[in-house]
């Protein structure tokens, strides 16, 4: 996909052939930093006007934890007011060297989607959803569409060692509202890029509420 745009950079684009791009807002509430960010190699003329002369080169890992190496760039950006998803503990049964956890995964700003990932040194073996027969599995990442308004009881299966610790990220569909910003209008000649299934997080221009959770033995979770 980054060599495709890169190969389209010096296309001429207009309404009727609009230039495709990437931009998300990324909100971390464990450390209040927030960011707009593009998996797009080069800048056009509209997302230059959210990342300004301060950009940085990171990666998906760095943003939201794990070892994931897509590349992004990022700004920093204005932190809008926005409540972060939510992981509780209902119960964990522990047998031999696996744990699992029974949870409620909810977002109290109304997101569709939610991503679970895993800490260091937490593996997931498998899950069930709404008390559904725990399923094996090779995933990293939990997956639901949707993600209901009442929120979501999930069975999780892990081997780790030490506490186990997860990241949350939701996701909706557009930028955020920010008190006393105006954002500027995404220009006709501008379309959101087709991205493939591995980097569908961030299809369209949406935002995303990153939270760590931290559940040891015996006990709730610690945030």
């Amino acid at each position: 996909m980054g060599l495709l745009l890169a190969g389209n950079a010096a296309s001429g684009y207009d309404a009727s052939h609009p230039r495709p791009d990437t931009l998300f807002y990324s909100l971390n509430a464990d450390s209040g930093e927030a960011s707009w960010a593009t998996l797009d190699p080069e800048l056009d003329q509209w997302t230059k006007q959210f990342l300004s002369g301060d950009t940085q080169a990171r990666t998906v890992g760095e943003l939201y934890g794990g070892d994931d190496p897509t590349k992004v760039l990022t700004s920093s950006a204005p932190v809008a007011p926005l409540k972060p998803p939510e992981l509780k503990l209902l119960g964990q049964e522990t047998n031999g060297t696996t744990r699992t956890l029974r949870l409620h995964l909810s977002s109290p700003r109304g997101a569709w989607k939610a991503y679970l990932l895993p800490g260091p040194g937490v593996e997931i073996v498998g899950w069930g959803v709404d008390g559904k027969r725990l399923q094996e599995l090779e995933d990293e990442i939990f997956e639901r569409v949707p993600l209901p308004p009442k929120g979501v009881d999930l069975s999780v299966k892990v081997r780790a060692e030490g506490p186990v610790g997860f990241t949350v990220v939701d996701r909706t569909n557009e930028l955020p509202r920010i008190p006393g910003e105006t954002l500027p209008k995404r220009p006709e000649r501008v379309m959101p890029a087709p991205l493939v299934e591995e980097a569908e997080a961030f299809a369209g221009y949406p935002t995303l509420v990153s939270k760590s959770f931290v559940f040891r033995k015996g006990s709730g979770s610690k945030r």
